[in-house]
């Protein structure tokens, strides 16, 4: 189990981005299944992440 406190803009579109990939695929998609694909893609595309970062303020 692992909790994830993100801004609501980031919830509403988490919740977005679940309805986009149900529509992708014939049955529906469990919630924590997609959630944790998303979470994936993320850290396998560290630079978008690095970018977003950047846009919050964050220098490295």
């Amino acid at each position: 189990m692992h909790q994830l406190f993100v801004y609501q803009d980031t919830e509403d579109k988490e919740k977005q981005a679940r309805r986009d990939l149900e529509d992708r695929f014939d049955d529906d998609l469990y919630k924590l299944d997609a959630r944790e694909a998303i979470y994936l893609a993320g850290m396998r595309n560290l630079d978008d992440a690095e970018n977003i970062l950047r846009e919050w303020g964050m220098d490295f």
